[in-house]
């Protein structure tokens, strides 16, 4: 995300490459305005650790819910590939709600529409 247009970009790029100190330009060489990254996560590890697994199904759920259970646009929002994701959907039994608890687990050898 950039906050401004493009010159005032190039301005900030052409400010932080003068004044880097090294051949890259780090994260401290841009305004803090620019170089503050948001948590992207709202969760802490407990003192006495936790289960992958579980922190795993929690954001396949979330990437589910954001896309509107479209399996293909969560997939690409983790930087998965769609069989990965709907092998996990399937050993996290996440389904859609309200789907019928017979058989409506996602499928790997679904094919996105």
């Amino acid at each position: 995300h950039w906050p401004g247009n493009v010159r005032q970009l190039q301005s900030v790029l052409e400010r932080a490459f003068l004044l880097s100190e090294g051949p890259l330009i780090d994260e401290k060489d841009l305004p803090s305005e620019v170089a503050a990254k948001p948590d992207r996560f709202d969760f802490e590890i407990p003192d006495e650790g936790f289960s992958f697994e579980v922190f795993e199904r929690e954001v396949i759920l979330k990437a589910m819910r954001k896309t509107d259970w479209v399996i293909a646009r969560a997939a690409k929002l983790l930087g998965m590939s769609y069989k990965t994701l709907c092998y996990r959907l399937e050993k996290f039994q996440i389904a859609r709600p309200g789907a019928s608890p017979t058989g409506d687990v996602v499928s790997s050898n679904e094919e996105p529409r």
